[in-house]
């Protein structure tokens, strides 16, 4: 049974790093190819909201968002995973659109994301996204889109 978890404290920093170099393969190119995750999930922890998907303490799903830009009121998301195992399961669209309400209860009007994935685009756009622009990465053969959703 999926339990998820809206407040960071009560996750540990560790697990948190722990579950992103699991899913590091899932990534092309690779997180870990280019930024160093631990420094990463440290810059990110004290200002971004989490929520966690946890089966059995064990997290399965995770989302890293943004709700506290007060000035453009623009929320965004800027990462999101499900361990492989626990994929096709829901748990990527529930926690969309657990931080989309969060989002909206921050004051946020839109929320932003970026992806170079086909599949994940298909899941946000399902979700209410909308494509804005798209940047070729020739230096990986990608695609990254940037998408956006009016709250």
């Amino acid at each position: 049974m999926i339990e998820y978890v809206l407040e960071k404290k009560h996750l540990k920093i560790d697990d948190i790093i722990s579950f992103i170099f699991d899913v590091d393969k899932d990534f092309v190119p690779r997180l870990s190819e280019r930024i160093d995750i631990t420094t990463w999930v440290h810059k990110f922890y004290p200002l971004s909201n989490i929520i966690a998907a946890l089966d059995e303490g064990k997290i399965a799903g995770l989302i890293v968002f943004y709700a506290n830009d007060t000035s453009t009121c623009k929320g965004y998301v800027t990462f999101v995973s499900v361990s492989p195992s626990y994929q096709k399961r829901g748990i990527a669209t529930t926690l969309i659109r657990k931080s989309i309400i969060i989002m909206k209860d921050a004051g946020m009007k839109t929320v932003g994301i970026d992806t170079n994935n086909v599949n994940a685009m298909n899941l946000y756009r399902k979700v209410g996204f909308n494509l804005v622009s798209q940047q070729p990465l020739p230096e990986y053969d990608l695609t990254r889109f940037y998408l956006e959703k009016q709250l």
